[in-house]
């Protein structure tokens, strides 16, 4: 591994999550990105890795402990009876690993579906219990823990479920995972960045940027009848083109990625034209358009979202493709849309939609 003092360099957002202990979209840190590709953050199980009968990169739990809590290996009663200890069956120890990192001061998060199978939650580890074979959370999940839809309620006060054996769940930004070319982790106690270089080779024939600036990449507010063409648009923590109560704008043809937040953003505009842009490699969602159009005379914006390429996006938070909210009158088609966490298209609160041919 390689190690970078991010404190010594003095990088802003290196010391912990700005959702706190407990959150869904609010990711914020730096992002490493290497010869113009996001380097993938530290995980278990990593994303090819199949713990149990899962899909690749997640694991599941055995079972809901208390409201907060949730069985790695035998102890719970999950819905579907399976209570194979995921964690420890490569045979390295992990939990006891996990204990000591957390033992030294180490953050550990984990990202579960911990009550609903859409919308996953970053959880800091409270505790890990290798003689109940469970994790504790430091925040219990709205709601308490297990599925909302397993039927049988084990507890009143607060409220848990007794679990279906397949809320999901990974561990995201451990410097004890970093196991494959590519991976690296921010380690917030010690202000370090630690880095497993790809090809076997050094750092110094590497083109190494570090995004620290939650601010979008190119920011319009209260602006008109400008136009953007072919730019690569990239590496930025915030998003890549932030539209704000601007009006006949067209963004066309160009590239957005490597962004930690969105591809495009367009809030409370008119008339403007996002068209043939290409979108990938988000930390959450690939083009968003809210507040446009008026819902109580019904006037249509008159915005456009045409032959766009959206996809592997959602990397940090899980969001949709494209998103539509409070808005009237919007015109989507002919976009392609696929490889994205969540929905393709996602709309809330609108008036006089219209989607064609995506």
């Amino acid at each position: 591994l390689v190690e970078l003092d991010a404190q010594a360099l003095g990088l802003s957002n290196i010391n912990s999550y700005p959702g706190g202990t407990s959150f869904s979209d609010k990711w914020g840190i730096v992002d490493l990105i290497v010869d113009h590709e996001r380097q993938p953050v530290s995980q278990w199980p990593n994303p090819e890795e199949l713990a149990g009968n899962n899909r690749g990169g997640w694991t599941t739990a055995n079972g809901s402990a208390d409201a907060s809590s949730f069985y790695y290996g035998t102890g719970g009663t999950p819905a579907d009876g399976v209570t194979d200890d995921a964690l420890n069956a490569d045979g390295t120890n992990r939990a006891q690993r996990w204990k000591n990192s957390i033992a030294a001061g180490h953050d550990l998060y984990l990202q579960g579906f911990w009550r609903t199978a859409w919308a996953p939650v970053m959880s800091k580890v409270q505790s890990i219990n290798s003689g109940s074979n469970s994790i504790t959370l430091l925040d219990m999940p709205s709601g308490g823990m297990g599925d909302k839809f397993t039927k049988q309620i084990i507890g009143s006060n607060p409220v848990y479920r007794v679990g279906s054996g397949k809320e999901e769940w990974r561990a995201l930004n451990l410097l004890d995972e970093i196991d494959q070319p590519g991976e690296w982790a921010l380690d917030f106690q010690d202000g370090k960045i630690y880095y497993y270089p790809k090809n076997g080779s050094g750092m110094m024939d590497k083109d190494v940027e570090i995004a620290d600036k939650t601010s979008a990449v190119v920011k319009l507010t209260n602006a008109s009848y400008i136009s953007f063409f072919g730019f690569h648009v990239e590496d930025s923590m915030g998003n890549g083109i932030d539209m704000q109560n601007s009006h006949h704008i067209t963004i066309a043809g160009n590239t957005v990625l490597n962004v930690g937040n969105g591809g495009i953003i367009d809030t409370g505009g008119y008339s403007n034209v996002i068209k043939s842009n290409d979108i990938y490699d988000t930390g959450g969602f690939g083009i968003s358009v809210g507040g446009q159009g008026d819902r109580a005379t019904l006037t249509s914006a008159g915005t456009r979202i045409s032959n766009n390429h959206i996809h592997n996006i959602g990397e940090h938070a899980h969001l949709a493709g494209i998103v539509i909210r409070d808005s009237v009158g919007i015109w989507v088609d002919h976009n392609l849309i696929h490889d994205v966490p969540r929905d393709a298209i996602r709309y809330e609160r609108n008036n006089n939609l219209t989607f064609e041919f995506n």
